[in-house]
């Protein structure tokens, strides 16, 4: 409740949409004023906002509580630290919040992972989805002799069932109560919450942004903090536009995960990232032959289990994905884009299709070139297909070897900075990184000791731009055969006989008197770039400053690194 004068003014907020009164005077109406606050006064706790099912322990921590399907019985879990607790960029904002957590009550210390995240009401849980995908992969069956050539490749993980072991398994799960839906005969009103001229100071903050060399301070703050950053170098459109949403009602839901693990953001080695990166294919492509797509592939939720002293991939957060292809006269949602941005395919990024002739796509708006002006094209929007989540396979990896990798030099980070925004908008950058070759700028930008990535990573490029354009012109794009030689082209990329994982594994440098395998080069971002040296200096040799801290140094964890390097929605 907001009083101005003696005009006052309702509120409601919730994950679902935020809403305002009409404005009433007390002066003229105090009994209304009155009611209200006796409404306020005998509220319970859940009509206050108040979730019931989660307690603050006297030490700070929380304590979940879990009905179980009897609605008699309950679990707890007290968390134990935080692995994610990443702040939405808006107050509709599907942003989860991650935690270790231990059974109350329970003889066992044994450790799991709580997720707590609103979900649209009408969207399956991850119980739902997974048990879905497990009946489909189960299930396939096809006319396609190419895909029963897939299906025969994984002949063996199907018969065992083995397939389930690439997915976290989960033991425990609820959902909360929905929230309201909107009032009826409520008016949509653009720009409620925004403060006026707020756009153009968000504006001249970005371009004072991009001037500066160091990242934004992160004092007193960690990754679970961490919000949207903004970018001179955003189409103009992207920054304007109001995203038309359905404004459906949502659910609280939690999910309890037996696996402890660690997310391919925060391994240690590029020899690690690329092998988890390479083993992830298999679930992708039991999604693929099941005909499911993931749609929100990241860095943090490729997920690594140790087992054994070796890492196996899990796959997790399946709350978004869908089945492929969509029932004929399907059309995209207009809520805001499912994925990360940092790491969403080019198409989905860009709310439109690839086409072939080129001369058919505009060029992205530059809002500081006067006679430049943004171009309406006629192009369909895009639907998340099987390649997409295999592209974003691929951004993870040029995030990786540009911007995490321990003493690179400061030019790379200032490339990779330019092409990984935490915006829904298509920068310029963005688009030429996928849209051109980028042989020759990882080539200059890269730290010598992965600049044999160049090549494979322009290789796969190519093949991710073409495939998307071939497909959309001869009208494939639910043709699931068609998305066979992708696949087959991403595991030569990553793995055998001449795959990254080669690359990672078998290539050596010299590092003064020994030898060093790319393997064991930290994959961790620097803090900023390096002090002396400028991001578009070409001249210096960072070669030796590489050598002098080491390339073997420990990593930092992830919640070490920037905030203007990580790139959650």
């Amino acid at each position: 409740m907001t009083i101005e004068s003696d005009m006052v003014t309702l509120w409601y907020h919730s994950r679902s949409h935020s809403a305002a009164s009409k404005q009433f005077s007390f002066l003229k109406n105090p009994k209304l004023l009155t009611q209200i606050f006796m409404c306020f006064l005998f509220a319970t706790k859940a009509e206050l906002g108040y979730d019931t099912n989660i307690m603050r322990a006297p030490d700070g921590h929380y304590i979940y509580k879990i009905p179980q399907k009897d609605k008699k019985t309950c679990r707890f879990y007290r968390t134990v630290r935080p692995i994610s607790q990443c702040r939405s960029n808006n107050i509709t904002g599907r942003m989860a919040r991650i935690f270790v957590v231990q059974e109350v009550d329970s003889t066992s210390s044994t450790q799991y992972i709580l997720k707590d995240v609103w979900l649209d009401d009408e969207v399956q849980t991850e119980r739902e989805i997974q048990d879905g995908i497990f009946s489909d992969i189960e299930n396939f069956e096809s006319t396609d002799p190419m895909l029963e050539k897939v299906k025969s490749l994984l002949s063996g993980i199907l018969s065992s069932k083995a397939y389930k072991k690439h997915f976290l398994e989960i033991i425990d799960d609820f959902v909360g109560e929905k929230l309201k839906r909107v009032a009826p005969n409520s008016a949509r009103t653009p720009g409620l919450l925004k403060m006026p001229g707020l756009t153009a100071t968000l504006q001249s903050f970005s371009k004072a942004l991009s001037k500066a060399s160091a990242p934004i301070s992160t004092t007193g703050l960690d990754r679970s903090s961490i919000g949207t950053t903004f970018s001179a170098d955003l189409n103009a459109n992207a920054v304007e536009s109001i995203p038309h949403h359905s404004f459906l009602p949502k659910k609280r839901y939690r999910v309890v995960f037996k696996e402890v693990c660690t997310t391919v953001g925060d391994l240690g080695t590029l020899g690690e990232v690329v092998d988890v990166l390479n083993q992830v294919l298999t679930p992708l492509q039991l999604l693929f032959c099941a005909g499911w797509v993931r749609r929100d592939i990241s860095s943090g939720n490729v997920m690594a289990h140790r087992v054994d002293n070796k890492w196996n991939v899990k796959l997790a957060d399946l709350e978004y994905a869908k089945k492929y292809p969509p029932s004929p006269g399907y059309e995209p949602s207009d809520d805001p884009k499912t994925g990360t941005p940092f790491f969403m395919a080019h198409e989905i990024l860009d709310l439109h299709q690839l086409h072939s002739n080129a001369t058919k796509v505009a060029p992205p708006f530059d809002p500081d070139d006067i006679f430049a002006f943004p171009v309406e094209v006629n192009r369909p929007v895009p639907i998340h297909n099987f390649q997409h989540d295999l592209e974003s396979v691929w951004w993870i990896l040029l995030y990786t070897i540009t911007l995490r990798v321990e003493n690179s030099p400061s030019k790379a980070l200032g490339y990779a900075r330019t092409v990984f925004q935490n915006s829904n908008g298509l920068s310029k950058a963005r688009r030429d990184c996928f849209v051109d070759s980028i042989r020759a700028k990882l080539n200059k930008v890269l730290l010598e000791d992965v600049r044999a990535f160049g090549i494979p990573m322009e290789w796969m490029r190519s093949r991710l731009h073409k495939g998307s354009v071939d497909r959309e012109k001869d009208g494939l794009l639910r043709e699931i055969g068609s998305y066979i030689e992708i696949h087959s082209q991403f595991a030569n990329f990553l793995g055998r006989p001449h795959g990254l994982l080669i690359i990672a594994s078998e290539s050596s440098t010299s590092q003064s008197a020994s030898s060093i395998n790319p393997g064991d080069i930290p994959a961790r971002v620097n803090k900023r770039p390096l002090p002396d040296q400028d991001e578009d200096d070409d001249s210096k040799d960072h070669k030796g400053s590489a050598n002098k801290n080491g390339l073997a140094a420990r990593m930092r964890p992830a919640s070490k690194r920037s905030k203007r390097d990580d790139g959650n929605n």
